[in-house]
């Protein structure tokens, strides 16, 4: 399927709308013959200043100009919305459809995922999609801002490789990344479904391309191998943590000018004729200046307030309330926050209110195997945290980590969202719980049942495996 050419401005709705009923804002393509089904599968990012969202099997990419930074807001939302409510592609498609008919700014997205037994693909303003399904590959593109196209691809679907207008179709993804849940900051992505073949690296830009060019991406810089020799242990009960085999605390090595512009002359036009004037009359009396009204007194300024946002109608949607600060574009922040982390706006120098809203995540946790999960409630971790009270009431997140040599205890470990704060709490595992932060030589142990605060940057080491808490808050 080649480029699709939409109609320019909104012509093409009051077209469509003229033909027949259920006409859209867009084409919508179906080929029916046999469709793609979509699994789950490893979502890639490629780095860049765009947005990359995933709630189950639902993605969704964006980008907006900087100083739209709510329309973003809106279509995130909007994910957020559809897929609580068990919505499918096609429903998110139209509900971004919605944002976008009222939006004089560009917006890029991609958007893909289930629609009953197919996969549907929507594209919008300057992105891309290359959908790859047992027939062949695809693309999705346009040359038209505010319009959108969409598709109901058949065959089994391979994979899905998607890009922002500004990202190279030959820039390759994080190489260990996986975005299980949650946002993170990207300009494309790599999808690959789950038990399809490797995925081979994307076709070098043609030479001469008016495309912008994005460098290559080093993958993330590996995290320290926490070195622990299994010792000998009896067989694991499931009665307690006894389960786990001992390890020792054996310690890894360390981690590892403008140009000055002449003036000009200015041109004197000569054709101009001169006289003399007579300005007074020759009497040798001086000149009487005139009468004139004195000039008011200037009074200071009176200092004026500063003006505090309001704060927007609370909405009730599940997530935990905090107090927290507005920033001057309506965005909930860290009352010690020195810069949004939403719009990077300074705080430093507005009057903040503290008021109760809803917490947003907190960053992302970064596993050794390179899945990513948005920090958006607590995780117990372990081999089997789903007997974690916590989890069965649904107040915490089970993380499951495979640890076929038992040095994890079934119920090891959890992250704590206090507040603002990110925390670590060893569940009274049988070998323990270590944190490195940044600059530290060696890893050093928490103390069992107490909250440890962990700041970007840190590494929490159970067994033989870890996560990384990284966060993109400016605190």
């Amino acid at each position: 399927m080649g480029v699709l050419d939409s109609v320019p401005g909104r012509v093409d709705r009051r077209l469509a709308g003229g033909q027949r009923a259920d006409a859209g804002a867009f084409p919508a393509l179906a080929l029916l013959r046999r469709e793609a089904r979509v699994s789950t599968g490893a979502l890639r990012p490629v780095v860049g200043d765009g947005v990359l969202s995933r709630h189950g099997q639902l993605v969704v990419l964006c980008a907006a100009p900087e100083d739209r930074a709510d329309l973003v807001d809106a279509v995130l939302a909007a994910h957020e919305r559809v897929a609580h409510a068990g919505g499918d592609a096609s429903a998110l498609a139209e509900q971004i459809d919605t944002v976008l008919s009222d939006a004089a700014d560009d917006l890029n997205v991609v958007v893909f995922g289930p629609a009953g037994d197919a996969l549907a693909v929507a594209v919008y303003g300057h992105a891309w999609a290359d959908v790859t399904t047992e027939h062949g590959e695809q693309r999705l593109a346009l040359r038209q801002s505010h319009n959108g196209v969409r598709s109901v691809l058949p065959g089994t679907l391979v994979s899905v490789r998607a890009g922002l207008g500004d990202v190279d179709v030959s820039t390759e993804p994080q190489r260990w990344g996986n975005l299980e849940h949650g946002s993170v900051h990207a300009a494309g992505l790599l999808f690959v479904a789950a038990g399809a073949p490797d995925v081979a690296p994307a076709p070098p830009a043609h030479e001469g391309s008016s495309g912008p060019s994005t460098s290559q991406v080093p993958p993330l810089a590996s995290m320290p191998t926490v070195a622990m020799p299994i010792a000998d242990a009896e067989a694991a009960t499931d009665a307690d943590d006894a389960d786990a085999a001992p390890a020792d605390a054996a310690q890894p090595a360390a981690p590892p000018e403008m140009p000055a512009v002449a003036p000009q002359e200015r041109a004197v036009d000569r054709s101009q004729s001169f006289s003399s004037v007579v300005l007074f009359a020759a009497t040798g009396a001086e000149p009487q200046a005139p009468e004139r009204a004195p000039l008011p007194i200037a009074t200071p300024p009176q200092p004026v307030a500063p003006e505090i946002p309001p704060a927007p109608h609370p909405v009730d949607d599940g997530r935990p309330k905090v107090m927290g600060v507005y920033c001057k574009n309506g965005h909930f922040d860290d009352p010690s926050a020195r810069y949004c982390a939403i719009c990077g706006i300074s705080m430093v120098q507005q009057t903040l209110l503290p008021r109760l809203g809803p917490r947003p995540p907190l960053g992302v946790l970064v596993l050794d195997e390179g899945s990513i999960l948005s920090l958006d409630t607590d995780y117990v971790i372990g081999r089997d945290p789903a007997r974690d009270a916590d989890v069965v009431t649904g107040t915490a997140r089970q993380l499951r980590i495979e640890d076929p040599e038992g040095v994890l205890s079934r119920i090891h470990a959890r992250i704590v969202l206090s507040g603002w704060q990110v925390q670590v709490v060893d569940l009274g595992s049988a070998n323990g719980t270590r944190v490195w932060r940044p600059g530290d030589a060696t890893w050093q142990p928490i103390p069992p049942q107490t909250p440890t605060a962990i700041t970007p940057g840190t590494q929490v080491g159970f067994g033989r495996r870890q996560l990384r808490y990284e966060s993109h808050r400016n605190t």
